[in-house]
């Protein structure tokens, strides 16, 4: 095998790696481009997420049968709470607009726990569960409490503790 097939092999593999990064920061970049600055009230850019889904169509790009990992954004303003990932957005709640949790809670020093539920296609609900480190996970649970359910369950159902 000669060096130059060899680099081309290898540029091809560092050029899809560049474009799949690009593409998942796109993804990211997107909706927090139409929040304006100034609006901000908290915000946690390239966090770690991990996030658990029941059901297959509840979350996008998210897999039912495993603890999804990814790279996210978390931003909250006056009205508008967004979580978007590599993957795409999570949530976009806005007081015209989104499904609200159904739980909201920090579980342990530093950690932040979003749970809630989104209607199937064919009706059924689904559940899902996004687990945040952050420094300050106890303000963002009482910055959150406006986009969360009164009077819905505590926790989401039984698949997800652990």
């Amino acid at each position: 095998m000669s060096w130059e097939a060899l680099l081309v092999v290898l540029l091809a593999l560092v050029g899809s790696g560049v474009v799949l990064k690009g593409w998942t920061w796109w993804l990211r970049q997107r909706v927090l481009r139409t929040i304006a600055p100034d609006a901000v009230v908290r915000q946690a850019r390239g966090v770690s997420l991990r996030v658990l889904v029941q059901g297959p169509h509840v979350l996008p790009g998210m897999n039912p049968s495993k603890a999804n990992r990814s790279t996210g954004d978390l931003v909250l303003t006056a009205d508008r709470f967004v979580v978007t990932c590599g993957r795409g957005v999570l949530s976009d709640l806005r007081p015209e607009r989104g499904r609200r949790f159904t739980s909201v809670r920090s579980t342990g020093p530093s950690r932040l726990v979003i749970e809630g539920d989104r209607p199937g296609p064919r009706g059924q609900a689904g559940g899902f569960r996004i687990e945040v480190m952050l420094a300050d996970a106890s303000e963002w649970v009482a910055a959150l409490q406006p986009f969360v359910v009164e009077g819905a369950a505590p926790f989401a159902p039984d698949a997800f503790r652990a």
